[in-house]
């Protein structure tokens, strides 16, 4: 796992240097190797059966159901799901598309392997995904209040600048009187 760890970093450098091409490149290059192989071609047409999908997964959990998810275990999917979290800002710039790919795939791993703080992330960004692509703003909004949740679940309180950021954004400011 120390090679995983030496590819994060490589891919956070080239991330943050404006590398977001090569960032994406080393990102499935290293997905290959734990074990979920993305495809770096996004196919529009399974898109929103994808997110149906995922929506109805979700739909399965109540609010304290969802947090009583364990905590996941599997090293390889911990790996994966940080990865995830760590692209997504290089998604936004080069290929939007891929977003709900990518949100999909950490909510299925998330539900399946258990929770991890980026877990919060995946959320959030199905949540972006969901307002914006099958334009659910209340069930978008819902799910946002949860990954506030998830964050006090792990004790995460360095990423809630992050996850604020990104929530008040979009869709909170939809719900929520400024």
């Amino acid at each position: 796992m120390d090679q995983v760890k030496c590819h994060h970093i490589t891919m956070q450098t080239l991330a943050s240097t404006g590398n977001f091409q090569k960032a994406f490149d080393k990102f499935f290059e290293v997905m290959k190797q734990l074990g979920e192989e993305l495809s770096p071609n996004v196919d529009p047409s399974i898109i929103f059966p994808a997110m149906y999908a995922t929506k109805n997964d979700l739909n399965k959990y109540s609010t304290e159901d969802l947090m009583n998810v364990p905590k996941m275990t599997d090293k390889k999917k911990q790996w994966a799901m940080t990865f995830m979290d760590s692209i997504i800002p290089c998604v936004f710039v080069i290929s939007p598309l891929f977003l709900p790919t990518i949100a999909n795939r950490m909510m299925s791993l998330s539900l399946r392997y258990g929770l991890t703080k980026e877990s919060a992330f995946g959320l959030y960004s199905y949540c972006y995904c969901l307002g914006c692509m099958l334009q659910d703003i209340d069930e978008g909004y819902h799910w946002i209040k949860v990954t506030r949740l998830m964050l006090e679940r792990f004790n995460a309180t360095e990423l809630c600048p992050k996850l604020k950021l990104v929530q008040y954004s979009f869709l909170i400011y939809m719900k929520e009187p400024l």
